[in-house]
């Protein structure tokens, strides 16, 4: 059974690194490479509305799109979207101001073109606080179990948790999930449950030699 389970693991992290490398992760619309179109609309809108109107000049129902309502009195909207030509720009312009019956023009719509976002550049900022507090689980790992063999203790905390983190990159590359902001927030719960499967494992391995010296 285990043998069947360890091969299931080693093929999903397999496919999820051959995928990440030839295809890449699939990134969440606000990670890539976009246009953000920021519109005062000055009255009350649908959110939904506005998506409809981006898809129809995009000419594709499923264009990705993200919706955003600004401002104190939500009259202003923000629209992403990963590609949008001046031309499809001005027939947007148009499009809202027939719907919300404005007048806003071309050059007061505020245009900004964000660059694509790193992998790394979001686990950036988890870095330092995931290495120490890896060193210090590893100190009381060494201190607590200090029966048990040390070498194997490092190496059964080092390799379940990076087991874990493949086999979860492994499933996000392969189902094409994308890659959000609560992506690396699920990668730490991950690692917090996979720690404390380890040690209730080695906790029962220190037990058992406990009780073993006491015989």
């Amino acid at each position: 059974m285990k043998k069947t389970i360890y091969a299931i693991l080693a093929c999903i992290i397999i496919a999820g690194i051959a995928i990440t490398i030839f295809m890449g992760l699939n990134f969440d619309l606000r990670y890539t490479a976009n246009k953000q179109l920021d519109i005062v609309i000055g009255k009350q809108f649908e959110s939904e509305e506005i998506k409809q109107l981006v898809r129809e000049v995009l000419e594709n129902d499923n264009a990705r799109v993200i919706v955003q309502k600004v401002e104190v009195y939500e009259d202003i909207v923000s629209i992403t979207v990963q590609d949008i030509n001046d031309e499809q720009i001005e027939k947007l312009n148009t499009k809202i101001n027939e719907k919300y019956e404005i007048e806003n023009k071309i050059e007061d719509i505020i245009i900004e073109n964000n660059s694509k976002l790193r992998g790394r550049d979001l686990a950036t900022p988890y870095m330092w606080p995931v290495g120490i507090s890896i060193l210090l689980v590893l100190a009381y790992a060494c201190i607590m179990y200090r029966r048990l063999n040390i070498i194997k203790v490092i190496a059964k905390i080092l390799g379940f948790t990076i087991l874990a983190q493949l086999v979860y990159l492994g499933i996000i590359a392969i189902t094409r999930i994308p890659v959000t902001a609560i992506t690396v927030p699920i990668a730490l719960v991950i690692y917090v449950i996979t720690l404390i499967v380890v040690f209730f494992r080695m906790d029962k391995a220190n037990k058992k030699i406990l009780d073993d010296n006491e015989k």
